[in-house]
């Protein structure tokens, strides 16, 4: 059988992150920390469940103003002051008081943001979540096109090499 968007979309239903797709396999990974349990899925054959491990103290940021939110409530948490932050942060004196704002005037790069949370004790880290339906459609209609996507990626990988 090949493997289908409504496929892809009860194989991310069970729990699982897809790892690769090819015309009629889905290779799974378990998405909770620290457990290495991957499977192999095909369409026409029951899909399992993920472990139920618990990842509570995570926090999945869905947006700018949600981290923004988070990383004052944490520097509040531990009674640092704006200052405080901003020096041990390596930011310029008033940066994070325009950027904890509700409304902030000043918005931190992927670099900024990154040191904000170093600076607080949070690691920033990017872990494979459930793909949205419209990339499950891509991957589920472009697979006749996978030989030839993994040959231009080779290529590709080769000439980055060359000019490095």
């Amino acid at each position: 059988m090949k493997v289908t968007p409504e496929f892809l979309r009860l194989v991310q239903d069970a729990g699982w992150i897809i790892k690769s797709v090819t015309q009629d396999q889905v290779l799974g990974d378990c998405p909770n920390p620290g457990c290495t349990m991957r499977a192999t899925l095909q369409p026409g054959k029951p899909v399992r469940k993920v472990c139920n491990a618990s990842t509570d103290k995570e926090v999945e940021l869905t947006g700018f103003d949600q981290g923004r939110r988070y990383l004052r409530k944490r520097r509040d948490d531990l009674t640092l002051t704006i200052d405080e932050v901003e020096v041990n942060a390596g930011l310029a004196v008033s940066y994070l008081a325009k950027f904890e704002r509700d409304n902030p005037s000043k918005i931190p790069n992927v670099a900024t943001f990154v040191d904000l949370c170093n600076s607080l004790g949070l690691g920033l880290y990017l872990r494979p979540k459930p793909l949205p339906l419209k990339t499950l459609r891509c991957i589920a209609d472009t697979r006749s096109n996978q030989k030839d996507r993994e040959a231009y990626q080779r290529q590709h990988v080769l000439r980055r090499a060359g000019a490095d």
